[in-house]
């Protein structure tokens, strides 16, 4: 991943059945991301990959860690004699299940102010 600008710091996680590996990385600028290693070798793979690629690219909210990059490398030690695709997301400093529990409730009290609008909203 070095030749990509990525500095493996340490491993985070790992996918069912050792198929992919999760790493917290330091790019070029200092910046913390985390890669996800997807194995590249039959086309099923590969189709698996490209969708979550396009997937990933595609999908902008506050709950959803931003992708920003991918590319694919050769085999490496954690994955050996495979093609890797690296999938580079942004590294959440926050806890996204209470962000997403917040917006949540914000979003269900609009809903019942809209549908009784005399209602008093309750205080902080």
């Amino acid at each position: 991943m070095e030749e990509h600008g990525y500095t493996v710091m340490r491993v985070l996680g790992q996918g069912s059945g050792c198929n992919s590996r999760v790493y917290e990385v330091r790019d070029r600028d200092g910046q913390l991301r985390v890669v996800k290693q997807l194995p590249w070798i039959g086309d099923a793979d590969r189709e698996n990959a490209m969708k979550e690629v396009r997937l990933l690219s595609s999908m902008r909210h506050p709950c959803i860690v931003p992708y920003l990059e991918s590319f694919l490398v050769r085999s490496t030690p954690s994955l050996p004699s495979e093609d890797i695709l690296c999938l580079v997301m942004s590294r959440c400093d926050r806890d996204l299940r209470q962000e997403c529990l917040r917006i949540r409730l914000e979003w269900e009290l609009q809903q019942e102010l809209q549908q009784d609008p005399d209602a008093e909203r309750p205080r902080a």
